[in-house]
């Protein structure tokens, strides 16, 4: 599994897709502490192994890589 996170200035979307690369989930993502974890864990619940983001830096990348998640 694979997500992308189309950040943005307050709502951030996120997508996460299966091994045939078919949408298997779609959410919204403020850029707080708590909801940022909420996607680190429906991440984890769908295995997700590796996460684009258009971005280097930032709270959204930071906790993606304090949870160890793989950027590609």
């Amino acid at each position: 599994m694979v997500a992308g996170i189309d950040w943005a200035a307050e709502l951030h979307a996120v997508c996460i897709l299966g091994a045939e690369g078919r949408v298997t989930e779609r959410f919204d993502v403020t850029h707080y502490s708590q909801a940022l974890h909420v996607m680190v864990s429906k991440f984890r619940k769908a295995r997700v192994a590796k996460v684009a983001i258009e971005r280097g830096d930032g709270p959204g990348v930071q906790v993606l890589i304090d949870a160890g998640q793989s950027s590609g």
